[in-house]
C-alpha cells in the first residue's frame, strides 16, 4: 500500500476529491494495472491510501541518470538499452489505449506517475495516482497536470482533458526515455529566459526536430536517428509539428503502441558492446561491430483451397503479404505471442519461441495443446512443434521453414523463419 497527500487544497476541492475517488470505485478498470484507490484519510488530511506492488520503479529512472553517472551510454545500456526502452513504451502505450477504449482519459500521464519493474530483464508497467481518471472535463474544471507534459491547449485553457492531450503527456515521454532530451526543450530554451520555455511548451516555437526551422535544435542526449525508427520518427513530427497547435491532427496511444511494439520486435543486441538497434543496420551504430546472424520471423496468413491445400496470401505486388516480423540472435530468443498469430474468430491461445543456436532454429511451443507445425515449404506438414522445442538446420543458405498455426483447410497464420547473415557477408 502507499499514501497520496494532497496539500493545500479548499473543502471544495476536498469533496471534489471524495467524489471523484468514489467514482474511479466504480470504473470497470479490469484487469489493467493501475492503482486502485482504496479509502480516504482521516481529516485534517487530504488524500487516499492505494494499491501498490512490489519491485517497481519510476519512468523517469530511464532517461534522467544518477548524478556523477561516469558513462550515459554504458548506463543507457545497462538499464535495458533502446530495446527494453521500446518495449516498456508499448505496455504503457497499451495500457492508455485500454483505458480510453473504456470511454476514459488518464489526464496526468507523466514520468511520476508511471512504475517499471526495477530489474532489466522484465518490462513491467503499472500507473497510480488514479485519482486522475476521468471521462471528459471543461477547460474550466480543475485539474491538474505534471509541468512539462501538459498539451499546449491545456496551459492556454482551451480544452479539458481528453485522449489526445493523453496522447501529448505521452509522446513527451516516449521521445524523453529514448533520447534523453525533451522534443520541446533545444539548446536556445534550456539556456534562455523562463519565458522562452513557457513559449516552447505552449507551441510557439518550432520542436528540436523541426525539419526546415533549427532555432531550438538540441546538441544533447542519444542521436535520434539511431533510437527512432522511421515510424516512429513520423509519429513525433505529426505530434510536435502541426499536431502540437491542432489535437486532432496528434497521433493517439493505440497508433503509437502499434508502432512501438513493432520496433522492440525488430531491435538486436551488438554481441559487442550490448547496444541494442535495429537489425535493418549491417553495424552496431555505437562500437561498429558487423550485425550478428539474426534468426528473422515474418508472419502471413494462409489461404486455404477448396480442394484441401491452400497457399500464403499476397499483396498487389504478388508478394507474400507480411502482417508482422520479429527478430532474434543467439542468446537473444525471439517471441511470437498469441496476439501476433491470432486470426479473426479463433481462440488460439497459444506462442512460439524461436532460438538460433549454432546456424540451427530452436522451436519451442508454449501450450499443453500441440497447435503448431512446420513444414519446410507452404502448406506442407511436416511434424508438430512441442514444449521441448525441436531443432532444425538450414539446409542451404536463405532456407526458411514454415510454422502454421492451424489446419491447412483453415484461415490461420504462417511464420516464415529464417537466418540473415551476418551484416559484412
Amino acid at each position: 500500500m502507499a499514501i497520496k497527500v494532497i496539500s493545500q487544497v479548499t473543502r471544495q476541492h476536498e469533496e471534489m476529491l471524495r467524489q471523484q475517488l468514489a467514482a474511479v470505485k466504480r470504473m470497470d478498470l479490469g484487469r489493467l494495472p493501475i492503482a486502485r484507490p482504496v479509502a480516504m484519510l482521516a481529516s485534517p488530511h487530504v488524500g487516499y491510501v492505494m494499491e501498490l506492488i512490489t519491485g517497481m520503479r519510476a519512468l523517469s529512472t530511464l532517461f534522467i541518470p544518477p548524478r556523477k553517472t561516469p558513462s550515459i551510454r554504458d548506463w543507457y545500456i545497462e538499464t535495458g538499452g533502446m530495446r527494453r526502452r521500446l518495449r516498456v513504451l508499448a505496455h504503457f502505450a497499451s495500457i492508455l489505449s485500454q483505458i480510453h477504449g473504456k470511454g476514459l482519459v488518464y489526464g496526468d500521464p507523466s514520468p511520476g506517475n508511471v512504475l517499471v519493474s526495477a530489474t532489466t530483464d522484465s518490462d513491467q508497467v503499472f500507473l497510480i495516482d488514479s485519482d486522475n481518471l476521468r471521462t471528459t472535463s471543461n477547460p474550466t474544471d480543475a485539474f491538474l497536470f505534471t509541468p512539462g507534459y501538459g498539451a499546449p491547449e491545456l496551459l492556454e485553457s482551451r480544452s479539458g482533458i481528453n485522449s489526445l492531450t493523453d496522447a501529448h503527456a505521452f509522446a513527451v515521454i516516449a521521445f524523453q526515455v529514448l533520447t534523453l532530451c525533451h522534443p520541446l526543450i533545444g539548446d536556445q530554451v534550456a539556456d534562455g529566459d523562463p519565458a522562452l520555455e513557457e513559449a516552447a511548451l505552449r507551441g510557439n516555437i518550432p520542436w528540436i526536430e523541426h525539419p526546415t526551422n533549427e532555432e531550438n535544435r538540441c546538441s544533447f542526449g542519444i542521436p535520434r536517428n539511431i533510437v527512432l525508427s522511421p515510424k516512429m520518427t513520423s509519429l513525433c513530427e505529426t505530434t510536435f509539428q502541426d499536431g502540437l497547435r491542432q489535437p486532432t491532427m496528434r497521433p493517439g496511444v493505440g497508433e503509437w503502441a502499434e508502432v512501438l511494439s513493432t520496433a522492440a520486435a525488430v531491435a538486436i543486441v551488438c554481441p559487442k558492446c550490448g547496444w541494442s538497434y535495429f537489425y535493418s543496420a549491417k553495424r552496431c551504430p555505437i562500437c561498429g561491430e558487423s550485425r550478428p546472424d539474426c534468426l528473422i520471423a515474418r508472419i502471413g496468413v494462409w489461404n486455404p483451397s477448396d480442394d484441401g491445400t491452400g497457399e500464403l496470401c499476397v499483396g498487389p505486388n504478388r508478394e507474400p503479404l507480411i502482417v508482422g516480423v520479429s527478430v532474434g540472435t543467439e542468446g537473444h530468443p525471439l517471441t511470437i505471442s498469441p496476439w501476433q498469430i491470432r486470426c479473426s474468430g479463433t481462440d488460439l491461445a497459444v506462442s512460439l519461441t524461436a532460438s538460433l543456436e549454432g546456424g540451427r532454429i530452436v522451436l519451442s511451443s508454449h501450450s499443453d495443446e500441440v497447435m503448431l507445425h512446420v513444414a519446410f515449404k507452404p502448406g506442407e506438414i511436416v511434424r508438430p512443434v512441442s514444449m521441448e522445442g525441436q531443432a532444425f538446420r538450414p539446409t542451404k543458405p536463405n532456407a526458411s521453414f514454415y510454422v502454421h498455426c492451424g489446419e491447412v483447410t483453415t484461415v490461420h497464420r504462417v511464420i516464415r523463419l529464417s537466418i540473415l547473415p551476418r551484416g559484412d557477408k
